[in-house]
């Protein structure tokens, strides 16, 4: 008896914090599946090996992830205009569930496969859906300022995620870390079932999947547009920052002897140093150098972090120099869709999805061009990207044509 009026005590207190903060549990779904997705997401070129994976595999594998999710984001985001938001949230959480497990309990790296394009296809249900729940409910004026905190629930959700794959490989192998994540995702599957609103009114009467579903048909004619130098350098960004995720993890195994229990303390350095730049220094920087500056000497930065990376003789300056790439990294990314986002004055969702569709893109291509250069020689992919961003940044100095404005 007890325990049934203890159960109810703290059912009546989460819903008198979910009354008077409705958006609670979409930040902690947020920032939870960010911890599944971080425990196993740095482990991932170590596990691949375990299978006698090659380099050009081991990319072909991450590059898989984005591929689906460059296709399944916008059909996906159309069943949810239709069904509503906490459904897919809710499928998207528990089919995660079961793709983490059958990652975990891969016996061959065909397995693996499957299991990691049918987990890009159902990552395309969380982030977006939240998004979507989060337009849902806010109003033009303070959409901005809610967009934040999902981008904050979500890079909160990495500090964690790989220092706890990492702990957990030391515990029981390479494998424990999935099993969690599929844990962690049904749980939170759980949650949103229970606590989650639902935060869409109307409903899109009819179904339509065709438009959308394949985005390279929308984005070519955009290269030439009044945006494109902007969007390839978000393309630069993202294929920069994939590539190093597939090359990184081989480069200090092969060099330092690093191996998956340590690994992810790596990308806890870069979540840390990104989310303090993004939180506190971003808006300094560009009040000080403008939006041009910003992006150029982001890119510079991030080129040499790169290459400080690949050139790195010790583990103390290897942490340094994943410092300068994440520096450069927080500085370039957001300021360049921040930049999108002024300089277009109608269809701000279309242009924005079309910005992240070459995001996908550099996320397809950076893991590919990665573990193919890597077979040849371990500091190719750094120097690769490194040239792609200075190249970028010179033809942003020159052609980028920006009206610099105050920043209060």
């Amino acid at each position: 008896m007890g325990s049934r009026k203890g159960f109810f005590a703290v059912k009546i207190m989460i819903r008198k914090i979910t009354h008077h903060r409705p958006l609670f549990f979409l930040y902690l779904t947020v920032f939870i599946n960010m911890i599944g997705f971080g425990m196993v997401f740095p482990l991932l070129p170590f596990y691949a090996k375990t299978f006698n994976a090659t380099p050009l595999e081991i990319g072909l594998l991450a590059a898989s992830f984005s591929l689906v999710q460059f296709f399944a984001s916008p059909v996906l985001g159309r069943i949810s205009d239709r069904f509503g938001r906490k459904p897919i949230l809710v499928f998207g959480l528990l089919a995660s569930t079961f793709t983490m497990f059958l990652m975990g309990a891969a016996q061959n790296l065909a397995m693996l496969f499957v299991a990691r394009c049918i987990h890009g296809t159902i990552a395309a249900a969380i982030l977006p859906t939240a998004r979507a729940y989060m337009a849902d409910v806010t109003t033009k004026e303070n959409r901005v300022a809610g967009m934040g905190k999902i981008g904050a629930a979500n890079s909160f959700g990495f500090l964690f995620g790989p220092a706890f794959g990492s702990l957990l490989v030391g515990f029981g192998g390479p494998h424990i870390p999935f099993f969690a994540a599929a844990a962690v995702a049904l749980f939170n599957a759980f949650s949103v079932f229970i606590f989650l609103r639902e935060s869409l009114t109307h409903k899109s009467e009819t179904l339509v999947l065709k438009e959308g579903m394949f985005n390279i048909v929308r984005i070519i004619p955009h290269l030439r547009g009044e945006h494109g130098l902007l969007f390839f350098i978000m393309f630069a960004w993202a294929f920069g920052m994939s590539n190093n995720q597939v090359a990184f993890p081989l480069l200090i195994g092969d060099k330092f002897n690093i191996g998956a229990d340590h690994a992810g303390y790596f990308f806890t350095v870069l979540a840390i140093v990104n989310s303090s730049v993004q939180g506190f220094l971003l808006p300094r920087i560009v009040g000080i150098t403008g939006e041009k500056g910003a992006i150029v000497g982001g890119m510079f930065a991030q080129g040499l972090g790169l290459i400080l990376v690949a050139i790195s003789p010790n583990v103390a300056t290897l942490f340094l120099s994943l410092m300068t790439l994440a520096f450069g990294s927080a500085i370039n990314r957001p300021t360049a869709e921040g930049l999108v986002s002024r300089e277009t004055r109608t269809g701000q969702g279309t242009t924005l999805g079309i910005a992240n569709s070459f995001e996908s893109l550099g996320r397809v291509f950076g893991p590919l061009i990665g573990g193919a250069t890597y077979a040849i020689n371990g500091m190719f992919p750094f120097f690769f990207s490194a040239a792609l961003l200075w190249f970028l940044g010179i033809v942003a100095i020159q052609s980028l044509r920006i009206k610099r404005v105050g920043v209060k």
